[in-house]
């Protein structure tokens, strides 16, 4: 389950975000598809450019909580109750 707030990384491209809405495609035979609208973060960009993209909620995984660049031990459990 995804909350705004939670850090999130596209399983496909690697890029982070910050979940900040939720949206849906329509797919071809009409069904609603549950999409997440990201704010990307790049760390590496000197512009400190940002923009909003949205996916299925599939392509997207919860990112654990991390302090001081490593990862807590049980974080990932944690977040996926």
């Amino acid at each position: 389950m995804f909350t705004i707030g939670d850090s999130v990384q596209h399983q496909m491209t690697g890029q982070l975000g910050k979940l900040v809405g939720y949206g849906h495609q329509i797919s071809e035979q009409g069904a609603y598809l549950p999409t997440l609208q990201v704010l990307t973060t790049d760390e590496l960009a000197l512009t400190h450019h940002h923009e909003v993209l949205e996916d299925l909620t599939s392509a997207w995984v919860v990112q654990p909580l991390t302090r001081s660049g490593e990862t807590i031990p049980g974080a990932a459990s944690l977040q996926q109750v």
